[in-house]
């Protein structure tokens, strides 16, 4: 349990949610229990989270305690709300690049989020490509290959043909109107 205490964007101090918990996430979950899976957050654009602390404050939070996967930060229904999604990875890129994160806890996310995908057969047509291949855009690679594909018959990842037509499921239709907008 950890009874520490974070500021909320109000100046509030709350307990620390677990999600954002190094104690919890790292401590506990890691080391003392020994999981050896992937840790994947709740939507942090919900109201728990999205209500008390910024997009960035939120994702800075919850990579710091060792999470793996940062689900929905931000909802992307319009393109402006797909700009700010590509300007929380950069910042996340750019804090990765500074050493503010941990490399070798990243490392190990990555490994961990592969060997998911690959014991369900879900890395695609590129399943033999290393992760750590030089890129000259770091944020296209990060972006190709988060995408998971359930079936992947015809090979059409990574999305890099404009003139392909693409299915989008989405729970609510301006998310996927907020999408195609952002691939246009």
């Amino acid at each position: 349990m950890d009874n520490s205490h974070i500021t909320t964007r109000s100046g509030e101090s709350i307990i620390v949610p677990a999600t954002m918990s190094r104690e919890i996430q790292s401590n506990l979950l890691r080391e003392q229990l020994n999981y050896q899976g992937v840790t994947i957050t709740d939507a942090l654009d919900m109201g728990a989270i999205a209500d008390h602390f910024t997009q960035e404050s939120a994702m800075d939070s919850v990579f710091r305690a060792g999470v793996d996967i940062a689900l929905m930060p931000i909802s992307v229904e319009t393109p402006e709300q797909g700009a700010t999604l590509s300007t929380l990875i950069a910042g996340i890129v750019e804090k990765v690049k500074q050493g503010y994160y941990s490399e070798a806890e990243i490392n190990e996310s990555v490994a961990r989020i592969l060997t998911l995908k690959q014991r369900y057969q879900l890395l695609g047509y590129a399943s033999n490509t290393p992760v750590a291949s030089p890129c000259d855009d770091t944020e296209a690679l990060i972006a190709d290959r988060s995408i998971t594909v359930v079936i992947n018959q015809h090979a059409t990842l990574p999305l890099l043909d404009k003139m392909l037509r693409y299915f989008i499921l989405t729970p609510w239709e301006e998310q996927a109107s907020g999408i195609k907008m952002t691939m246009e």
